[in-house]
C-alpha cells in the first residue's frame, strides 16, 4: 500500500514538473515576442519623438479617453463649440481649435506644445495670483482664446483633454523638455521700421503680381481663341478682369 502511494506521488510529482516546464516555456515565447511586457527599451533624448495617435496608442479603456482628448484638441468646435450637436456642449465661443494656438495637436515645439506640460503642474499662475491646476489652466484657454465658457471640472470632455495632455507628457527625456515648453523665440529686429521702404515694396510687389495675373488671362484668351475661334466681346471683357 506505502508503494503504491509513493508512485501515486512521484507521478504527480512529475505532472507538476511537466505543467510547471509547459507554462515557463510559454512564458518565455510570450517575453520573446513581446519583450515590451518586461521592460521598455530606451530611446536616446537625440532619437526620441512625441507620442503619435495613429503610432503609440493603444486600445484599453484609458487609450479610449486620450483618443477623444486628442479628437477634442484637432476638431475643438465639433465637440463643445458652435458646431457641437448638442446645445448644452456648445461651451466655446467661436470655430478656433485648441490646435489653432497648440500646433500638431500640442506636439510641435515651439508652439505652446503640450509635451510635458502636465508634468509643470500644478504651477503658480501671475495671472490669478495663485497656485492652479491644469484643468484651471484647460478654462483659461476657454474663457480668453475660445471666448466661451469653463468646461465642467468633472466633465468627460474636460477629463479627456487632460487625460491626453497627461499621456503626452509621459516618458518625456529631461533634456529634450525645454524645447517643447512655451512658444519659440524671435528675433527682434534691430533697426525701426520704414514705412516708405514698405510702401516701395509693397508697389513693386503689386506690380509683379498684376503682370503674372494679366499675362495668365492672356494665355487664356489665346488658347480660347485657337480652339473655339474667337470670343464674345463680354467674355472677354470676363476674362481680362484682375
Amino acid at each position: 500500500m506505502d508503494k503504491v502511494k509513493l508512485i501515486d506521488q512521484v507521478i504527480k510529482a512529475i505532472y507538476a514538473v511537466f505543467a510547471l516546464v509547459i507554462v515557463s516555456f510559454l512564458f518565455l515565447v510570450l517575453i520573446w515576442t513581446n519583450p515590451e511586457l518586461v521592460y521598455s527599451p530606451r530611446v536616446s533624448p537625440a532619437d526620441w519623438q512625441p507620442r503619435s495617435i495613429q503610432a503609440d496608442l493603444g486600445k484599453g479603456p484609458r487609450e479610449s479617453l486620450v483618443r477623444l482628448g486628442h479628437e477634442i484638441i484637432i476638431e475643438t468646435s465639433k465637440h463643445i463649440g458652435p458646431l457641437a450637436p448638442e446645445i448644452e456642449s456648445r461651451l466655446a465661443g467661436n470655430n478656433l481649435s485648441c490646435q489653432s494656438c497648440h500646433l500638431d495637436a500640442g506636439r510641435k515645439s515651439g508652439s505652446a506644445s503640450f509635451v510635458g506640460v502636465a508634468n509643470r503642474f500644478p504651477q503658480f499662475r501671475g495671472r490669478e495670483n495663485k497656485m492652479g491646476s491644469l484643468n484651471e489652466r484647460v478654462n483659461g484657454c476657454m474663457e480668453r482664446s475660445m471666448d466661451g465658457k469653463p468646461l465642467p471640472e468633472g466633465g468627460l470632455e474636460m477629463q479627456a483633454i487632460v487625460a491626453y495632455m497627461e499621456w503626452l507628457s509621459e516618458d518625456v527625456p529631461v533634456e529634450r523638455e525645454a524645447e517643447y515648453k512655451g512658444f519659440a523665440k524671435v528675433e527682434l529686429p534691430t533697426e525701426a521700421a520704414d514705412p516708405i521702404k514698405g510702401r516701395a515694396l509693397s508697389i513693386a510687389r503689386a506690380v509683379i503680381w498684376k503682370t503674372v495675373k494679366v499675362n495668365d488671362h492672356l494665355k487664356r484668351i489665346s488658347i480660347y481663341i485657337h480652339r473655339y475661334g474667337g470670343m464674345t466681346p463680354i467674355t472677354m471683357a470676363l476674362e481680362c478682369i484682375v
